[in-house]
């Protein structure tokens, strides 16, 4: 046998021949020759019984034992690194999956609500998705106003994040559920985002949430209904700024819009914390943000740095009152020097300005021949410079285009909304505004349905019609009712897409009468009374007393004497003997002879005798209205039949009740007729109830029915109810040919011009008004000053204008020659101090700058009047080895910034501590400023 091979096993050398090809399984095997040891050859020695040499075993023993420890350890290792592996890849694929959704959610939304119970469509089934099992997680909700040619359509979306059992019941899973209705109805759509989540874990029962609705909620806040908080928890959406997420970090109102996070905790199952694949937090970034991918491998949870888009930037429309009460109260020059003031405050913000002045129409400043103008507050040189200082750019000081406010006219609020939000033929405006700022010094007096003189343009497709009258024709007095509701549809299309902020002045002040019903058209219509049918025959009419007089004393002995009358009510309750005599009984009453027919007197007052009274003393013996009786029937009132059948023959012998027959003739109305005439009556009309042919009746109560006559005879005193004829008005939706002949009273209340614009920005009275310790300005629509104060107009204005901008810095990155920089440049808030030089605790934010985004602007929360210093840095310097840097200028509004006063620049270190050639800017910040930097390049 070679040395190198050998073609059996131990079984084979001890059962076979010697036969090297005689082996039981018939194929042929080749081993590793045998170990040398110390460099000498032994032979192996085999025990017929164990199939191997005691060294050999005693060497196996002892491996197998290592083995086994190394194996058993290295499972164990395996086995936890799997599970953390999965951890990982589960955290990952679960940030990438919501990721990709829940940041344009977020952004979009306008109105959130974590109530597990809250569905997409209102409904367990929403379009055939069954979403009655699973609970709600997060939904977002949010509308947009579309145009089309029948006019504007608003379209409703709802989004829910839900969570349920899986099909077959054996996981959970949770699905992105959107439900959008544009009037016709829900249409809904289910997509999942993540699966094979676990049950509940022990002591959690699954309750859920969608087929119990609104009643998840308890009283006192209390949830009935699971939250499946220990696989997938969702935040309220949180400020930009927030650093946790507590409930006093949560977004209201403008906010939601605003950049805002969520804060997402996500087990992906593993043994340890995030780095594990346990539980971790992701943060995302929305509402006006632009996120990045965290890469999938990553193990950090949160990313570093947040990039988002400021509330301060985005066309800005300006709505400007000129008409001619402004002229009137001496005002024109105050209130073009606060729309300029208000211009000036966001000259260097990345906000595109638009002006619109109105007074019988609207126009739109510096527009020309454009229907649309926005100035570019960025364009310092181009448009800054035409608005504010050169409107023609030909080198004069003019004051540019706002110095050209033109004052004189009616106040046309329908106008104004229609330049602002629409092209000229009543589409949705291309450059359509995020904010609109709306001054004016009184409520509307015209509108466009008035004529041409009050209208530019086409109409809106869908604004209804008010007819005049009943609502003013033209412009006669303080407030034209017809004007604010064209106005006001316009807002109400709007008002959910862009913030609408009101500022008022002047006559905004006075009290109005705000019609709540302008009254009704109506046609007068002319009717001829007549009559036809009778009724001839004996009629029994039927009666009860219904007024009794006495001629008796009713007397009292008091204090030795009968001089003191009561009434007749008394004497029957205390009359215990029945007595009639006028002697003393002992019951101290008793009943005098007044020989006066009355209804009972006390000297000076007067008593009534009642029919009960009497009829509960009949025993007194004397009949009714004979000689000698003490009571008589003064009145009779009508009973019918059944009662005086039903009445006691003692009544009726005392004479309480009767009834007498007569013979008449009556007109009937035709019903009547109809009702008891017997066609089958031998001869005609012998029952009594006769068709006398119509007869027309000379006075207005002879007429049975009336019929309509196109006209009254000459001479015919209409007003009289003596002629047989009367007019009525009937009240058609849509007038007759030649119109209505008249209308019915308007009502109204009153309301001041103030609350009448608080209607138009905000739906009611009130908006939310500016207040300004602390400060609102941020979250205020409604801006109303006094009568008399134009002169704190341009302070209101610059207020709202820095609730816009007020405490931002904004970046720009440009060429020498002013242009933007084609490639990107990225810059980072690394560090802030307050206004005593103390570090503050902030979140780092980037921004980038490019080509298609020449700026990006920082928010900073500063407390009313005071400032901050932040340090801005750029962070993709080893990219920019195309570019070299010229330097930094600062400016806030149209003021000019000094370097080393209002900002400093320091050089920009690499990682070994040496100049990059770039620089940092530290700048300082004001609530009460808008600032904005620009670092200027050159290429290399």
């Amino acid at each position: 046998m070679s040395d190198q091979t050998h073609r059996c096993n131990s079984y084979c050398d001890s059962n076979s021949n010697s036969d090297p090809t005689n082996h039981t399984s018939g194929r042929s095997h080749t081993h590793p020759a045998p170990a040398r040891l110390m460099g000498h050859h032994y032979p192996a020695r085999r025990s017929r019984d164990a199939g191997m040499t005691l060294p050999e075993l005693l060497i196996s023993v002892t491996m197998m034992g290592l083995l086994t420890a190394v194996i058993a350890g290295a499972i164990i290792v395996t086995l936890r690194q799997g599970q953390s592996t999965e951890g990982r890849l589960n955290l990952s694929r679960s940030e990438q999956s919501i990721g990709m959704w829940l940041p344009n959610d977020l952004a979009s939304a306008d109105d959130y609500t974590k109530n597990p119970g809250a569905s997409p469509c209102g409904a367990p089934v929403c379009d055939g998705i069954d979403l009655s099992d699973g609970s709600n997680v997060l939904m977002l909700t949010w509308s947009v106003a579309n145009g089309t040619a029948e006019g504007v359509t608003t379209q409703l979306t709802n989004v829910s994040y839900h969570f349920s059992p899986s099909e077959d019941g054996s996981h959970f899973v949770l699905r992105r559920v959107e439900c959008v209705d544009t009037g016709g109805g829900w249409s809904c759509s289910s997509h999942t985002l993540l699966g094979e989540f676990p049950g509940p874990p022990a002591g959690i029962d699954w309750i859920p949430g969608v087929i119990h609705g609104n009643q998840c909620v308890q009283a006192g806040g209390v949830m009935q209904c699971t939250e499946p908080s220990w696989v997938i928890e969702v935040s309220i959406p949180l400020r930009a700024d927030a650093t946790s997420d507590g409930e006093e970090n949560y977004a209201t109102g403008d906010q939601v819009k605003d950049a805002n996070r969520v804060i997402v905790t996500i087990d992906g199952g593993g043994d340890g914390g995030d780095s594990s694949g346990g539980t971790t937090k992701i943060s995302i970034t929305a509402g006006g943000t632009n996120r990045e991918l965290i890469d999938a491998s990553s193990l950090l949870g949160a990313p570093s740095f947040i990039e988002a888009r400021s509330r301060c930037g985005g066309p800005l429309t300006l709505v400007v009152d000129t008409s001619g009460s402004i002229n009137s109260a001496g005002a024109s020059g105050t209130v073009t020097s606060a729309v300029r003031g208000f211009a000036e405050t966001l000259v260097g913000t990345p906000v595109q300005l638009q002006i619109v002045e109105f007074d019988n129409e609207a126009d739109t400043l510096g527009g020309g021949s454009a229907w649309h103008r926005y100035f570019d507050l960025l364009d310092i040189d181009g448009d800054v410079r035409e608005l504010l200082t050169d409107y023609n750019m030909n080198g004069s000081a003019d004051g540019g285009h706002i110095n050209r406010l033109t004052y004189g006219g009616w106040t046309n609020w329908d106008d104004a909304l229609f330049r602002t939000f629409y092209n000229e033929n009543g589409t949705i405006a291309d450059d359509y505004p995020e904010t609109v700022v709306f001054f004016t010094d009184g409520a509307p007096t015209a509108d466009r349905e008035m004529g041409s003189s009050y209208k530019s343009g086409g109409d809106l497709a869908g604004q209804p019609s008010y007819p005049r009258p009943p609502y003013e024709a033209d412009p006669v007095g303080p407030y034209v009712q017809a004007a604010f509701n064209r106005a006001n549809y316009i807002s109400t299309q709007n008002r959910g897409n862009v913030r609408l902020v009101g500022v008022g002045v002047g006559g905004i002040n006075d009290e109005l009468d705000w019609v709540t019903n302008p009254g009704t058209g109506y046609v007068n219509q002319w009717q001829r009374g007549y009559r036809r049918y009778q009724y001839s025959g004996t009629t029994t009419v039927y009666e009860k007393a219904s007024t009794l007089s006495t001629n008796l004393d009713f007397e009292e002995y008091r204090n030795g004497s009968f001089y003191y009358d009561i009434t007749p009510r008394e004497y029957f309750q205390r009359n215990t003997s029945s007595h009639t005599s006028q002697s003393r009984g002992s019951d101290d009453v008793r009943i005098g002879n007044d020989n006066n027919w009355r209804r009972g007197t006390n000297n000076s007052s007067w008593w009534d005798v009642s029919f009960s009274d009497v009829v509960a003393n009949l025993n007194l013996g004397s009949t009714i209205g004979t000689s000698g009786s003490w009571f008589r029937v003064d009145a009779w009132t009508t009973a019918t039949k059944a009662e005086f059948d039903a009445a006691p023959q003692a009544q009726k012998n005392a004479g309480l009740w009767r009834s007498t027959s007569t013979t008449e003739t009556r007109w009937v109305t035709e019903q009547e007729y109809l009702a008891n005439n017997n066609p089958s009556a031998n001869p005609p009309n012998s029952d009594g109830w006769v068709d006398a042919g119509e007869q027309a009746v000379s006075k207005d109560a002879d007429a049975m029915y009336w019929k309509d006559v196109s006209s009254v005879p000459s001479g015919t005193n209409v007003n009289s109810s003596n002629d047989g004829y009367r007019r009525i008005q009937t009240t058609p939706a849509t007038p007759p040919p030649g119109g209505y002949d008249g209308y019915t009273p308007k009502q109204t209340v009153k309301k001041t011009g103030g609350a009448i614009l608080a209607n138009l920005i905000a739906g009611d009275d009130l908006g939310i008004p500016w207040v300004t310790n602390p400060d609102n300005a941020e979250i205020a629509n409604m801006y109303v000053l006094p009568k008399n104060g134009f002169n704190q107009l341009q302070g209101a204005l610059k207020a709202v204008a820095l609730g816009e901008c007020g405490g931002t810095l904004t970046i720009r990155t440009q060429l020498e020659s002013g242009a933007p920089v084609r490639d990107p440049f990225t810059y980072q808030n690394g560090a802030a101090w307050n206004a005593a030089g103390a570090p503050l605790t902030i979140e780092p934010s980037v921004i980038n700058t490019n080509l298609q985004y020449p700026t990006g602007t920082f928010d900073f929360a500063i407390p009313g009047g005071t400032t901050v210093d932040v340090l801005i840095s750029p962070q993709n310097y080893s990219e920019l080895g195309d570019y070299t840097p010229v330097g930094w200028s600062c400016r806030a509004g149209i003021r000019e910034l000094s370097q080393g006063s209002d900002y400093v620049v320091a050089p920009v270190l690499d990682d070994q501590n040496q100049p990059t050639g770039w620089s940092s800017i530290r700048v300082t910040i004001s609530a009460n400023e808008a600032v904005a930097c620009t670092q200027t390049v050159r290429p290399s």
